[in-house]
């Protein structure tokens, strides 16, 4: 995830201190980090059955596997999957 940063100095306020270098990011956005299994498509696989099997909505294992309309699986594909934290 990303965070917004925000750097800021009061109006009509005059300083002679540099802005600081380092900008510093809003309280509660954190980067995390995402960790994927590999999985290999089997013979009746699809999206929808592969969501609901590893609580995952289709549309994400779609885009993180840029899938494109229809959503074909070919059988020995190697989709990631988000593992479970």
């Amino acid at each position: 995830m990303a965070g917004i940063i925000v750097i800021a100095k009061p109006l009509g306020e005059k300083t002679t201190e540099p802005a600081s270098p380092e900008p510093k990011q809003i309280l509660g956005e954190q980067e995390s980090k995402v960790e994927y299994m590999i999985y290999e498509v089997k013979k009746g696989d699809t999206l929808f059955n592969l969501s609901k099997k590893y609580g995952v909505s289709w549309e994400t294992l779609g885009e993180l596997n840029d899938l494109k309309e229809p959503f074909i699986l070919k059988i020995g594909k190697k989709l990631k999957i988000p593992s479970p934290r």
